[in-house]
């Protein structure tokens, strides 16, 4: 089955960022607030897009991508940590240019 697919079966939530941060070398950790009726387990892997459509039309390849979310519910926040590459994807090249505040979507 294709992301796009299984984007039409799971529940859609906006999400806003909170804090980006460099852990290490090419290492980045994203903090996203979360809705008050978003739960999920750690571990559990959601899909990411933008819902800025100038953001969307300028990445060229995927439009979303599936993180693992590696809190708990109990810190009452969302968090990814990804490996970016020094020539990463349009869309990993959207996130690192996020600040706090703007939105992404978030399936699952």
């Amino acid at each position: 089955m294709k992301i796009s697919s299984l984007g039409k079966i799971l529940k859609s939530y906006e999400i806003e960022l909170i804090e980006r941060k460099q852990e290490a070398d090419q290492i980045y950790t994203f903090k996203f607030a979360i809705p008050d009726n978003l739960t999920w387990l750690p571990g559990s892997n959601d899909i990411f897009s933008f819902i800025d459509p100038e953001i969307r039309h300028n990445i060229h390849g995927k439009k979303q991508i599936i993180f693992s979310i590696s809190s708990i519910p109990e810190e009452k926040s969302n968090l990814i940590e990804t490996y970016i590459k020094k020539e990463p994807s349009d869309f990993k090249k959207a996130m690192l240019k996020m600040e706090p505040g703007d939105l992404m979507r978030l399936r699952g």
